[in-house]
């Protein structure tokens, strides 16, 4: 769509009223806005497979633009299965010199800026939200895409999605993407080779192949997912608890959330497994969940045999 000349008219303009969009961004935003000292680099990114520590409450000058849990829940699993993480840093904006805190989807040699706006900063295109939306620019480095989310936003407005797709890139060479909520929202619904291929494509992964925890490959991850869900009673939370008992790891059901999906609750339960330590005396989580696995009485005998050779291969 071509950049519309009231946009461009706005892009002229824009050098003269940093200070004033500043100040407008924390109303259109809904966030605190204040004096705000510049960050260092951001932190090295966790090991693959790492329990990520809880994410740092924002400090009271910086704007939260972070991911909200219901847009980031349903990526986790995909993102996982590509050896990613989620992490939070901070961005100072150039002119502003104003703090904003925004999501990081990376491991040690790929990162991706992923960031949530408010409803009203992608569907009003008032001259105020405008300013405002234009100012985020300032934030980043120059010659990246950054991933743009909204909760209940399927179509941003024609003239907020122009200042997203070409003033940023006219002005800071960059790329604002946005991610329809559909599109995250039905993520779980999918097969997990279905959200991996998403997550690649969608965030121009294409270079990374689908990994599980515990040095297993995607189809063995696969493999464990398919057995957990056909042949484990794995349809509400009653039968998914009672897989953890016969396990014997009840310790662990009140640190998983097991209502959903039941090939997404598999997926994110085998993960979470697979950061456990092993005990050192004892078999890892995840290799007591095969060998529960491995002793169902109608799990057939070839399964059996893959799940004895990934439990001998991998040490669980």
């Amino acid at each position: 769509m071509p950049l519309d000349p009231a946009l461009i008219a706005l892009g002229g303009g824009l050098a003269r009223a940093m200070t004033q969009a500043a100040n407008k961004l924390s109303l259109a935003a809904g966030s605190r806005l204040g004096a705000a000292s510049i960050e260092g680099p951001p932190p090295s990114p966790p090991a693959v497979g790492a329990a990520l520590p809880p994410a740092a409450a924002p400090a009271a000058d910086t704007m939260d633009l972070t991911l909200k849990e219901a847009i980031r829940r349903p990526l986790t699993p995909p993102a996982e299965s590509l050896g990613l993480a989620f992490g939070e840093t901070t961005l100072i904006g150039k002119f502003s010199r104003r703090a904003h805190r925004v999501t990081q989807l990376h491991d040690h040699a790929v990162s991706r800026t992923l960031l949530h706006l408010p409803k009203a900063m992608l569907s009003n295109p008032s001259r105020e939200t405008l300013d405002a939306l234009a100012l985020l620019q300032f934030i980043f480095n120059e010659s990246q895409t950054v991933y743009v989310f909204g909760e209940d936003v399927n179509v941003a407005n024609w003239a907020n999605q122009n200042i997203l797709s070409n003033m940023w890139s006219m002005h800071a060479k960059l790329k604002g993407e946005f991610v329809p909520w559909d599109h995250v929202r039905g993520l779980p619904e999918m097969p997990l080779a279905d959200q991996v291929e998403f997550m690649r494509t969608r965030f121009d992964l294409g270079e990374l192949e689908a990994r599980g925890p515990a040095d297993l490959t995607f189809p063995e991850l696969r493999g464990i997912i398919e057995v957990i869900v056909q042949f484990a009673d794995f349809g509400d939370t009653r039968g998914r608890g009672a897989l953890l008992m016969r396990a014997g790891i009840p310790q662990f059901t009140g640190s998983v959330d097991l209502q959903g999906v039941p090939e997404t609750v598999a997926l994110t339960l085998v993960f979470f497994l697979g950061r456990q330590p092993k005990p050192a005396a004892d078999r890892a989580p995840l290799g007591k969940l095969l060998d529960a696995l491995m002793r169902m009485p109608n799990l057939p005998p070839d399964r059996g045999q893959v799940l004895q050779a990934l439990i001998d291969r991998s040490g669980l």
